[in-house]
């Protein structure tokens, strides 16, 4: 339930309090798709699913801020 919380939380930033870059559809679409397939794993308990998004998600999001911090 964090990581829903969590990423819930990062589409009320995106839409109040972030400024609008280049790429906010892509990261909308990333938050919107993860609190969904998280929200369907709890409905459906699947531990494996919810592992899994949580790791590759981080795992992302560790490149993301590196490629970030190169632009």
């Amino acid at each position: 339930m964090y990581a829903a919380g969590f990423y819930s939380y990062s589409i009320f930033a995106l839409i109040f309090w972030e400024t609008r870059r280049s790429d906010f559809g892509v990261s909308m679409s990333h938050h919107v798709a993860t609190v969904i397939l998280i929200v369907l794993s709890y409905i459906f308990r699947y531990l494996f699913i919810q592992v899994f998004f949580f790791t590759s998600n981080l795992i992302a999001f560790i490149y993301f801020v590196y490629l970030s911090s190169l632009y």
